[in-house]
């Protein structure tokens, strides 16, 4: 592509496809093979908790989540894109960590004992929906155990509690980890702005200052990161 034919940075989708023919083709290929390499591990058995299942889980659930993100583009729908495009950001920074520190593939399943029992609680509390005897014993044995496991911390300079989380680690340092630090402002910290009602990012909303290019060009990077991760961690 010539440099006069590049898409503009405020292009629209129609535009940025016209300008690169191939991307649309591309990306779509992309998920279909996320998906393939994803489904050849086993998630079976005592398989099912180990680092290649729970990133083959990871990788392999974000292929359909860009591919939202791709529908809402090709509907011109910017702001409800960039909202969605948090959830694979965060889902490919997980699976590079745990390629990286295999054992904390342990942690990240281990967490959903917490996350569970408040989920549970407040079902059984507002919709008088209550899972079996035997179910919530388990539950109350796992989350005993994540609870010693996940100590709150408190902050040195201010003295808050943090609330309980899988990793230490940081989204931003995980970014780093994995050479994707460029999105992390984009995928990362202005999504979450946009999910959460922010002045900025109700501002953003309303002026429409988000561009179509700049979330296509993370579409396209996040599916070629992930296909080399998972080339990485599955075929060795």
């Amino acid at each position: 592509i010539h440099a006069d034919e590049f898409p503009s940075p405020d292009a629209s989708f129609e535009d940025f496809n016209k300008g690169i023919a191939d991307f649309l083709p591309a990306v779509q290929d992309g998920f279909e093979a996320i998906v393939a390499l994803a489904s050849e591990v086993d998630l079976k058995g005592e398989n099912s908790i180990g680092p290649e299942a729970v990133i083959a889980m990871l990788t392999g659930s974000l292929a359909e989540d860009l591919h939202d993100v791709l529908v809402l583009c090709s509907n011109e729908r910017r702001n409800g894109a960039e909202r969605l495009l948090r959830t694979p950001y965060e889902k490919f920074l997980y699976a590079s960590h745990i390629s990286q520190k295999p054992e904390a593939a342990r942690d990240f399943v281990m967490f959903d004992a917490v996350q569970s029992k408040a989920l549970l609680d407040g079902i059984e509390k507002y919709h008088h929906h209550k899972i079996s005897a035997e179910g919530q014993k388990r539950l109350e044995e796992m989350f005993k155990i994540a609870q010693a496991h996940f100590k709150k911390t408190k902050c040195k300079e201010c003295g808050e509690t943090a609330p309980r989380m899988w990793t230490k680690v940081t989204p931003e340092e995980m970014a780093k980890e994995a050479g994707m630090e460029d999105l992390y402002t984009i995928a990362y910290r202005h999504a979450t702005l946009m999910i959460h009602p922010t002045f900025r990012g109700i501002t953003n909303q309303m002026q429409d200052t988000l561009k179509m290019p700049a979330i296509l060009i993370a579409i396209f990077r996040l599916t070629h990161e992930t296909l080399k991760l998972q080339w990485k961690t599955f075929m060795k």
